[in-house]
């Protein structure tokens, strides 16, 4: 059997290949940091490209309703957005956990 050692210069290529990943991102959302989902106002989520007043107010409308996103995948109830849509938002878009924490719902 053979063994695989990890040494100092395969730490560095891995630290070197998330580096790339992370510049990668910043690359793809225009060399801006995401826009956090769960803080955004309706004039930060206007600069998602794809989004207008009306979609930034849903957006919010609907954060508010639910007590914040869970994932960005929660896009999906906006009305209006659907998986086309999203996956054009993803690159620009995060979410943290919402200040006001999650509502708990009561089961059915």
């Amino acid at each position: 059997m053979q063994k695989f050692r990890i040494g100092i210069s395969s730490c560095s290529l891995m630290m070197k290949a998330i580096l790339a990943a992370a510049v990668l991102t910043m690359i793809a959302a225009g060399g801006k940091p995401r826009i956090d989902l769960n803080h955004a106002s309706v004039q930060e989520l206007q600069s998602i490209p794809g989004i207008g007043p009306a979609y930034a107010v849903r957006i919010v409308h609907e954060r508010e309703r639910r007590c914040g996103f869970r994932s960005v995948t929660d896009l999906l109830k906006v009305r209006g957005i659907g998986r086309k849509k999203l996956a054009r938002m993803r690159p620009y878009v995060t979410v943290t956990p919402y200040e006001g924490g999650y509502r708990i719902r009561p089961a059915k």
